[in-house]
């Protein structure tokens, strides 16, 4: 009975230890990502990388990574803060002037709850909190659903449009950084009947 225990006891004892003494046969391998060579410090938590279908770029397997983040669709390493302005909106379009005033919308944030045009300013190239957001939109288009400005890069005209469902576009534009808004203070219909989303004019 003794020389049984003793032989139970030798094999338990044995299964635990035989991995310390044999040889080494498999190595530990940590899978690295493009996305480690981009971003060495790692991705910021407050980063969302995707493609245009709303693809998460952290579900990719690497290897199909590889050969799409290629030469000019490589992203850049972002790092930031996200701050409130003040304003709330959906699915924002943003302008920049050459006076570095930033252009954006906010979606129900008008007078009488028409769409805003928030301007920016002292937020390009910021070293301080030192800036100031306010609306300078008084016009009196009602809301859409779904809003768009645009800063034309050579003349500095800011256009606002609204997409009215079956009603059709409006446009409305100010050439002197959102103080007044025309044409003559009021909106033009862009288009009749027809809906174009997110267009521009040159």
């Amino acid at each position: 009975m003794k020389g049984a225990a003793t032989v139970i006891v030798l094999l338990f004892v044995s299964s635990t230890i035989t991995g310390c003494l044999g040889n080494e046969s498999t190595k530990n391998t940590v899978e690295t990502s493009i996305l480690d060579d981009i971003c060495p410090d790692g991705v910021a938590n407050n980063t969302w990388y995707h493609f245009p279908n709303s693809t998460n770029i952290l579900t990719i397997e690497t290897s199909e990574l590889s050969s799409v983040l290629v030469g000019e669709n490589i992203p850049i390493c972002a790092k930031g803060t996200y701050y409130g302005i003040g304003v709330s909106t959906f699915e924002p379009t943003i302008g920049i002037t050459s006076s570095d005033n930033l252009f954006m919308t906010s979606w129900g944030n008008g007078p009488g709850g028409s769409t805003a045009i928030i301007r920016c300013s002292n937020m390009i190239e910021m070293v301080d909190l030192e800036y100031t957001c306010e609306n300078t939109y008084q016009g009196s288009v009602a809301n859409s659903n779904d809003p768009y400005v645009y800063v034309d890069p050579w003349t500095d005209r800011v256009m606002k449009f609204d997409m009215h469902a079956l009603a059709g576009m409006t446009v409305e534009w100010s050439d002197d950084e959102g103080e007044t808004w025309g044409p003559l203070g009021l909106a033009s219909f862009a288009t009749g009947y027809s809906v174009q989303d997110h267009q521009t004019i040159a």
